[in-house]
């Protein structure tokens, strides 16, 4: 028998499609103290912090988290610090600093007077892969560049204390004059090649200035630029930087891309995040465009004033019988990163091939998948916003959050 305690309230529903998901307005900045358990309808998960690179809980510096792994290491790097960690998957998880992941030599070089930020990573064979955003580059008058690099860490791969030497730049996106964060830089990566998804942030690209006080389905995504798509790397084009090709177009803000298992075969799938609400979960198939900013289940955004939201209400546009239509959405926003998906060899046997997602409302959001399609969500509370999800080892649940931690989140069933 399981000892059922709660120490902070937990928010449960399980509702059958369509979604209204929670909404917990959590300010980025706040950092919270976290329960030792929380529960789900199933399972009993005991919450234990195993690392921080914020002791002092300072709160004027992003230091949210992102991790990436293999089957030997996990690695968790500061988005805004440029600082990378590193823990062999044992018994005991224990992170140590390798310094920066990108040196002052080398940015100095490539990014001269220029601040960066870490989009995502995804550590795949002796390569880690990188997605950067470079603001105020002085030379192309640019606000915002995204940079897909990789990084060799075969001295990881093999065992020995990592160094992180043979910096490549693989390719370089489109010049973003918007003084607003560059969006989206989620990276997924196999044998075949590596996808990175691309955010449009409703800029007119030529003047910096915002097109009109709304959205409006009449703002297309410009066919000439790469943002607001899904580009494929082919790895075996030895020009990789200078040839993607378009895999996907239609998203905002993608975050999370991974490889799934759904309807019986190996998938693509992204959450995207939509304006006040209107988060979705895609299935990706090649040529097909996922509707921003011509469809959406979100409001519209006063851009003069974000706090304010048009009269409209939801939606705009129609999906249709277009194949681009989210299998499944958040509306209002739940705002969901990164996700994985349960194996079927997991002591988490009840929840086999469902998708855990992390969101920065709040949760832990957990979509039941049954054939081709998703038909139930379990919406578990977590009291800070969640920046990444892991599954280690099949035993083990990894969070990182924006306040600079990550915790181990281990799990026992509940008897009745």
């Amino acid at each position: 028998m399981v000892k059922k305690i709660i120490i902070t309230t937990i928010f449960l529903s399980i509702i059958i499609n369509p979604v209204l998901a929670y909404d917990v307005p959590l300010p980025p900045e706040k950092v919270y103290e976290l329960p030792s358990e929380i529960q789900s309808s199933r399972y009993n998960f005991s919450v234990r912090e195993l690392f921080t690179v914020n002791p002092s809980k300072e709160k004027s510096l992003d230091h949210s988290l992102i991790m990436a792994q293999n089957s030997k290491y996990v690695l968790a790097v500061t988005r805004e610090t440029n600082q990378i960690y590193y823990s062999e998957l044992g018994p005991d998880i224990k992170f140590k600093s390798i310094g920066k992941l990108l040196s002052e030599d080398w940015l100095n070089k490539n990014f001269p007077g220029s601040a960066i930020s870490i989009k995502s990573t995804n550590l795949y064979g002796s390569k880690l892969y990188i997605t950067v955003v470079q603001t105020e580059n002085p030379k192309r008058k640019c606000a915002h560049s995204l940079f897909l690099l990789s990084v060799d860490i075969s001295n990881l791969v093999l065992g020995i204390e990592p160094t992180l030497n043979d910096y490549n730049i693989l390719f370089q996106g489109d010049c973003d004059r918007a003084s607003r964060g560059l969006w989206g830089g989620a990276l997924a990566v196999d044998s075949s090649g590596i996808y990175l998804a691309l955010g449009e942030n409703r800029y007119d690209w030529k003047t910096g200035k915002q097109i009109s006080q709304f959205y409006t389905k009449d703002e297309l995504v410009l066919k000439n630029t790469f943002n607001g798509k899904i580009l494929f790397f082919d790895a075996t084009n030895r020009t990789i930087n200078k040839k993607p090709r378009i895999f996907a177009s239609g998203f905002r803000n993608p975050y999370g891309l991974e490889f799934i298992k759904f309807g019986g075969r190996k998938v693509l799938a992204i959450t995207d995040i939509g304006p006040e609400g209107g988060d979705e979960l895609n299935i990706v198939k090649k040529g097909v465009d996922y509707g921003w900013p011509k469809f959406s289940l979100g409001r519209q955004y006063d851009l003069n004033n974000p706090s304010v939201k048009t009269e409209e209400g939801y939606s705009w546009g129609n999906f249709g019988k277009s194949s681009g239509a989210p299998i499944w959405s958040w509306v209002p926003s739940s705002v969901p990163t990164q996700f994985f998906q349960v194996p079927i060899n997991t002591s988490l046997s009840d929840w086999s091939e469902n998708l855990i997602i992390a969101t920065l409302s709040g949760t832990l959001e957990r979509l039941v998948v049954f054939n081709s399609a998703v038909i139930a969500k379990e919406s578990i509370k977590f009291p800070t916003r969640v920046r990444n999800i892991a599954l280690i080892k099949n035993d083990i649940m990894l969070v990182s959050t924006d306040d600079g931690r990550i915790y181990s989140l281990a799990w026992d069933i509940l008897k009745d």
